[in-house]
């Protein structure tokens, strides 16, 4: 049963990094109109919310427990003390970082400026990495709203798929070290990234590994959500409107 499962999971990977494949096809002009910003927010939140409902099902009518999967009160492991606690100690240092960005986006209009005028001059240099973060970042208040939601769904749809669901399979089919584990569905998740090219793949590849040694050294997905959603989130002030 697990096997058939983790080979749906692996499915489930290709479907993802195709759909967002085509959504960068699609952007042929720039800039990005409101109407086609918010159609991507929409796509993406509907397809990590029936992601869950997927997830939840099988949890449902299956001997998986949500417990298994990650929801449940973090109990630190005992294992890998060194490696867990430097894991922890920069996931603190990221969540600061990221509350800082909003913040200072939010109260400083020359740093958010200075930020801007950078990302347009790689965007201008036509790397797909540049040109897939562009085209999600939101312009209007409008799509500040809807960017919100995205980011609350990817946080709570992706933790609970990738580091919950897919990380039980995984161990539950190959009993590998929780380590390699978190390695594995790590790239897998850069993987997913595939439309923001060879860079997007790498860098979401190693954050996906930094949240599954989270998941490892606590047993919980209830700190891996927040600083997914965070990590979003941390850009949805970067525009004004008016830029």
């Amino acid at each position: 049963m697990n096997f058939i499962l983790l080979i749906l999971a692996i499915l489930y990977l290709f479907c993802t990094a195709f759909s967002g494949y085509r959504a960068i096809k699609k952007l042929d002009t720039f800039p990005i109109p409101e109407a086609q910003r918010i159609h991507r927010y929409r796509f993406s939140l509907g397809w990590n919310l029936c992601s869950l409902l997927f997830v939840f099902i099988i949890v449902w009518s299956s001997p998986i427990t949500f417990l298994e999967i990650g929801f449940r009160s973090p109990v630190f492991s005992g294992a890998h003390p060194i490696l867990y606690r430097a894991v922890l100690i920069v996931c603190c240092l990221l969540t600061a970082l990221f509350l800082y960005q909003i913040l200072t986006f939010l109260i400083s209009p020359s740093y958010r400026k200075n930020t801007a005028e950078s990302l347009q001059q790689r965007f201008q240099a036509g790397g797909q990495y540049e040109k897939a973060v562009d085209s999600l970042i939101p312009r209007t208040s409008r799509e500040k709203r809807w960017f919100f939601l995205t980011s609350l769904a990817a946080g709570v749809c992706e933790e609970t798929v990738f580091r919950g669901f897919c990380f039980y399979l995984l161990q539950a089919v190959l009993p590998l070290e929780p380590i390699l584990t978190s390695i594995v569905v790590g790239f897998s998740f850069g993987f997913a990234h595939f439309y923001q090219g060879a860079k997007g793949i790498f860098k979401t590849a190693l954050l996906g590994t930094l949240f599954g040694l989270l998941f490892s050294a606590t047993g919980s997905l209830f700190f891996c959500i927040p600083l997914h959603f965070l990590f979003d989130f941390s850009s949805a002030f970067l525009y004004s409107q008016e830029q």
